[in-house]
């Protein structure tokens, strides 16, 4: 959209693209750190904020009201997920990078809008405490029961094989019908359909039915959906193992040994217990570390809570 704040390229001629210079890099680096302050503000905080709003100490049903909300919330944001990965990637393939950005920022303003209009409706907590001493505090808990177990390295290792497996997309026939293909980049919607499904059974038929059933309320604890979760993390990433065995004895016998980016007559339909299992995987565990997470630690520093869950994406994005 501003011609002057990258390096021209002839798009009909790649030999003909000048490098670029230190001030669009410096338009480029800057403009990726504004997006990292302004997504960092908003995903850290608002969890944390919309637990507020729900939070209601003397209400004896406070534990299900947030197991519901957490479940819900990241529902919600994966299917807000779901629906940019079918249509914000279909509009950056067919109509270019301009209106693949462009449709997301009309969004955020639209959204930054409507959330300062209803700002007299929300109920906001007052800090009563030092972030540093609740800090100290978590410390001291943590070395008085070093016993716990840590679930992030299962974390990182989940969204390693995540991104592993959409890179297998793109060396597979990604076809559904003989004239649509779906882009390598959305074949992620399996995983996010997979975890919308699951809360919405879990939360509205299973824990109802299970409950009429005993004659009193029944819900998983946060142990049991974390344990069932790592097992389905696991289940994955052996079935991903599996796939890519095979996928690689085909391309060998396809003759595209070294070729990594070729295309073998492989299905990419055989990614799908993957995906399914890892839908369910971060339905079970990631929400229920995230409710861990926020349970356990004081409250003034429940945006960190609620954020924890993330540290296990650190170390696969350097792997």
């Amino acid at each position: 959209m501003i011609p002057q704040a990258r390096p021209y390229c002839d798009q009909f001629s790649s030999s003909t693209c000048e490098s670029p210079t230190a001030f669009h890099l410096l338009v480029f680096y800057c403009s990726l750190g504004l997006i990292s302050v302004g997504a960092g503000g908003i995903r850290s905080s608002c969890l944390a904020f919309g637990a507020d709003q729900v939070d209601d100490r003397n209400n004896p049903e406070n534990p299900e009201t947030f197991q519901s909300f957490f479940s819900w919330y990241y529902a919600t944001v994966s299917f807000s997920a779901l629906i940019s990965l079918i249509s914000i990637v279909y509009i950056q393939d067919k109509m270019g990078w301009k209106m693949g950005f462009g449709v997301p920022v009309m969004l955020m303003f639209v959204s930054a809008l409507s959330f300062f209009l209803a700002s007299s409706l929300y109920i906001k907590v007052q800090a009563r405490a030092s972030l540093f001493t609740g800090f100290a505090q978590v410390i001291m808990a943590s070395s008085r029961n070093s016993h716990v177990e840590n679930h992030d390295v299962c974390d990182c290792f989940h969204i390693l094989f995540y991104s592993n497996s959409r890179i297998q997309a793109g060396t597979m026939d990604r076809h559904i019908t003989p004239n649509f293909e779906v882009p390598a980049g959305s074949f992620g919607m399996f995983t996010l359909i997979s975890l919308i499904v699951w809360i919405a059974f879990y939360d509205r038929i299973a824990l109802p039915l299970a409950s009429k059933i005993k004659g009193k309320p029944v819900r998983l604890s946060l142990k049991q959906r974390m344990g069932i979760g790592l097992l389905c993390s696991c289940a994955s990433m052996v079935v991903l193992a599996i796939v890519e065995y095979n996928r690689r004895k085909l391309a060998i016998q396809e003759g595209f040994s070294d070729e990594p980016h070729a295309q073998v007559h492989m299905s990419a339909l055989w990614l799908l217990p993957h995906d399914v299992l890892a839908g369910l995987a971060e339905a079970l565990n990631g929400i229920g570390q995230i409710e861990f997470c926020y349970s356990e630690l004081p409250k003034n520093m429940s945006t960190i809570a609620a954020n924890i869950f993330g540290l296990g994406a650190f170390p696969s994005l350097q792997i």
